[in-house]
């Protein structure tokens, strides 16, 4: 009896031992995880200092093309620069009151003032007709992706000379308000559109006259609706590209645009980055073995 109870004292003596091992291995596998993690972390920051960099550049540098391509685009339709700096404060403005993206109302704008000698237009008539479309959309109560495809459609429409196919469908579909106005300023119903689409008979000049016929009406409907989350958000969005776009007129601010992209690459790629990196996964890897192993040689204790 007393060799039974030395040998079961033995036993339990030993899985105690192995499980004290255990244990110390873990501290250390736990150590150099910890020194890893925090290696990492010193590493990390440095790459999300670029992170958070990039992604200001980003933006910047984004708002600026941005800028840069409505600017283009009116001076297609301008003669100067004053001619040009009216056309834009005039834009700006439209796409305000509007609440709509700047960038295609420009588009728009764009599309009605290279036809506008076609479609009997005075250059106060060009802005006329764009706000009044672009408030149709928000009475419309579209989406702001929606309204900037539906933009985008009837700009290619005022283009072709012609309102049909995708350009009709999607007028019908995603505005609904600027449908209805259409359809009364021509005196039809909604209905009848597609059939005059088809027939040819929805002429550009044909949709502006119908749609200032009807310009009063889509101010007094939009005068009505208050503004939404996203629509008050593309009016700072506006704001913005404004502001870079100005600065970056006089002061070319976009300009470290690339050289901090750069930075942000050589950071990531950076040879303490990776091996930080490494080395917590490994310590991750290790600790969870050995976690594992411990429990198991401690069972039997328990």
């Amino acid at each position: 009896m007393t060799e039974y109870a030395k040998l079961v004292i033995s036993v339990d003596s030993t899985q105690v031992n192995n499980a004290d091992k255990s244990l110390l291995r873990l501290e250390g596998t736990a150590g150099k995880a910890e020194k890893a993690a925090g290696s990492l972390g010193r590493t990390l920051g440095r790459a999300a200092a670029a992170v958070g960099t990039y992604l200001s550049v980003r933006e910047v540098a984004r708002a600026a093309e941005t800028y840069t391509n409505l600017t283009n685009r009116l001076r297609l339709v301008t003669s100067g620069t004053e001619e040009l700096a009216i056309a834009q404060e005039s834009l700006f403005d439209i796409a305000q009151r509007s609440r709509q993206p700047l960038a295609e109302t420009a588009e728009l704008y764009q599309r009605v003032a290279t036809n506008q000698q076609q479609l009997g237009l005075t250059s106060a008539g060009v802005g006329r007709i764009v706000e009044t479309i672009n408030k149709s959309l928000a009475v419309s109560g579209t989406s702001a992706e929606s309204a900037a495809g539906a933009i985008t459609q009837l700009g290619q429409a005022f283009a072709s000379g012609q309102l049909r196919g995708e350009e009709l469908n999607s007028v019908l579909e995603n505005a609904p308000a600027l449908a209805q106005a259409l359809a009364k300023g021509m005196g039809v119903t909604v209905g009848e559109l597609r059939q005059l689409g088809q027939e040819g008979e929805l002429t550009a000049k044909k949709v502006v006259d119908a749609l200032l016929d009807q310009s009063e009406a889509i101010d007094q409907s939009f005068g009505t609706i208050k503004p939404t989350i996203s629509s008050a958000l593309t009016t700072v969005n506006n704001s913005f590209t404004q502001l870079i776009g100005k600065m970056d007129e006089s002061s070319d601010a976009s300009s470290g645009a690339a050289g901090q992209i750069m930075e942000l690459a050589r950071v990531l790629s950076d040879p303490d980055t990776i091996k930080a990196a490494q080395e917590l996964a490994g310590g991750i890897a290790g600790a969870f073995t050995t976690i594992v192993k411990g429990a198991r040689e401690t069972v039997g204790v328990v």
